[in-house]
């Protein structure tokens, strides 16, 4: 299928499946056909299956059909598709998550969200982590309003919980893609299928590649090019009837360039302290893609996460059921963050060789409908959890200090 959308974006989508399992196209049902009855949407908002209409929570599910018909290829999508969202970024690059207005916006890396992410219930602890997990989705769950430990980590905002499509028990194999402005090129795909009688893997990844956006006014140079991949192995084991394991190995990379922003005004405090082509330097606001930085320094992002996590099922008995959930993720950081919008070399942040994880266990014995007994376990390292994870120097141009902060912080 080959789609043209009138603002430049080309769209392609293939889909492969073997005769057993889902064909490339369904005719939609007519109104003789159509069911007379609302289909009915399953969500896990309270840890354990149940109907959206049974739950008395504010929740809003969206599936991976209208992820694609609304164009959500990121989570700053999500807004079109979740009433009362947003996602920016701060000066460095940090993700902040709003719902309902409440959100908070740290430049530490480190700092606890206000609206917490998991993937299938697993909890992805830190923002920065989050990068890379919206790509092979079967749906996203968000809950709105405070939220307690039901999944490990209270929030005051709200969670958003990303369901992740699952192996399956015929073959299947897809891959689309997207083609835009500045040689933005986005691919995803995935391969799913059995590998033994009781054992089915999928293996899904998402590539994001562009060229340059800004543009600087005082040289030839430009800025803002996308280097992102993320990839996710997921086995799902049924040794017996009543025992269930399944993993999640995932990871992202992020090499892209950090942001310039746009030189305004230089209103100095003592302006015989700083050096006088500070003063004869003129705005950058001429248009969206106008910027500078310090020539000479490379704004290239050397970041990375992985994470595995564990789930097993035991069936006790027809109404009761032991889960454990275990996880790790650990999180690299590496980034040169220009703050003036200058070429000069007055102020600008390195992130260096932040690194850090976090263990994650749960267990819980569910009854019936209801979980019964639950504990967590948390376990942190490396500095990811230091309050503060970099270092600022302002410097002023010409001066030995210059240089020096271009230098990755020890």
């Amino acid at each position: 299928m080959l789609t043209c959308k009138l603002f430049g974006w080309v769209s392609v989508t293939l889909i492969l499946a073997s005769p057993s399992g889902i064909a490339l196209a369904q005719a939609v049902p007519t109104s003789d056909t159509q069911p007379s009855q609302i289909e009915e949407i399953v969500v896990t908002a309270q840890k354990r299956s149940q109907a959206l209409s049974d739950v008395g929570l504010t929740v809003n599910v969206v599936n991976a059909e209208q992820l694609a018909d609304r164009g959500v290829v990121n989570i700053a999508d999500l807004a079109v598709a979740v009433p009362g969202f947003t996602a920016a970024t701060n000066s460095d690059g940090t993700p902040i998550y709003t719902l309902r207005g409440v959100s908070f916006n740290s430049i530490n890396f480190g700092t606890a969200p206000t609206v917490s992410v998991y993937v299938d219930e697993a909890p992805v602890p830190f923002a920065v982590m989050s990068e890379g997990a919206l790509f092979d989705i079967s749906n996203v769950q968000v809950l709105k309003g405070p939220q307690g430990t039901l999944f490990g980590q209270n929030a005051t905002g709200g969670a958003i919980n990303y369901g992740v499509a699952k192996p399956t028990d015929a073959f299947e194999a897809g891959i689309k893609g997207t083609y835009g402005r500045f040689d933005t090129l986005i691919g995803e795909g995935y391969v799913s299928g059995p590998l033994t009688n009781n054992l089915n893997a999928r293996l899904a990844f998402s590539v994001t590649d562009s060229g340059p956006w800004q543009q600087s006014v005082s040289r030839d140079a430009q800025l803002g090019s996308q280097k992102k991949g993320a990839a996710r192995l997921l086995l799902d084991w049924r040794p017996t009837d009543r025992l269930h394991i399944s993993t999640n190995f995932n990871g992202w990379f992020d090499h892209s360039d950090t942001q310039a922003p746009q030189f305004v005004v230089a209103r100095p405090s003592v302006p015989s302290a700083v050096d006088p082509q500070l003063l004869l330097i003129a705005p950058t606001t001429l248009n969206a893609r106008s910027a500078d930085w310090d020539a000479g320094s490379s704004f290239r992002r050397s970041n990375g996460f992985y994470q595995g996590v564990v789930r097993t099922d035991y069936e006790l008995a027809p109404d009761a059921a032991l889960t454990s959930l275990t996880t790790y993720g650990h999180v690299g950081i590496n980034s040169f963050s220009e703050h003036d919008g200058t070429p000069l070399a007055i102020q600008s942040v390195r992130t260096g060789s932040l690194q850090g994880g976090q263990w994650f266990v749960s267990e819980g014995l569910k009854a019936g409908d209801k979980v019964v007994v639950e504990g967590f376990q948390k376990f942190a390292s490396g500095d990811v959890v230091d309050p503060i994870p970099w270092r600022s120097t302002r410097t002023t141009a010409g001066s030995p200090a210059a240089d020096a902060q271009k230098s990755p912080a020890p």
